[in-house]
């Protein structure tokens, strides 16, 4: 899906797996600023793990913790920091806020 507004850069939205580890889904929200990344889970699923292709080929393996049961019992959510496994639940406010900031 590619989503064009006037006087902002383009966004697509990218199918980046069916089935991944730890999840059911993966889609890429791209733009020329960068790229941002919602997989979706399923109550009782495992952790998502996501993988990062290195220069030399190799891919890298993270382990993300799973929505507390408090933040979403299953549904789309926002790899929001990599590095600390934060998984905020997809809503409505947080996906316009995605293509506010990487349509700039």
């Amino acid at each position: 899906m590619v989503i064009k507004r006037p006087a902002h850069k383009i966004i697509r939205l990218v199918p980046a797996g069916r089935w991944i580890i730890g999840a059911e889904g993966r889609v890429d929200i791209k733009s020329d600023l960068g790229t941002e990344t919602l997989v979706y889970v399923s109550d009782g699923e495992p952790h998502p793990r996501i993988g990062s292709m290195t220069e030399n080929g190799k891919v890298l393996w993270k382990d993300y913790p799973s929505p507390s049961e408090e933040d979403v019992v299953h549904g789309w959510v926002f790899l929001q920091n990599r590095a600390l496994g934060m998984l905020p639940c997809l809503d409505r406010d947080l996906f316009y806020r995605l293509l506010e900031v990487l349509g700039r």
